[in-house]
């Protein structure tokens, strides 16, 4: 559990130490991990969903520009 000392936001050390948990029987436990695991996933889905918005904004403003000039 060192690592998540270290790094808060490793969706795979979370998920880890949620499969060791459960390898224990501490399936109460286990599930926190597991949940913390999927915020961090979620935070990187929409960060990418953020930045793949923000390119396809880019490229129409730069459409409108050409065609304008053009």
């Amino acid at each position: 559990m060192a690592g998540l000392r270290v790094n808060r936001n490793n969706a795979k050390l979370f998920n880890n130490v949620g499969h060791a948990l459960e390898g224990e029987k501490n399936f109460t436990e286990a599930l926190k991990y597991f949940q913390q695991a999927t915020l961090c996933v979620l935070s990187l889905v929409v960060l990418y969903a953020l930045a793949m918005l923000y390119c396809y904004h880019l490229f129409i403003c730069l459409v409108i520009c050409f065609k304008t000039r053009y």
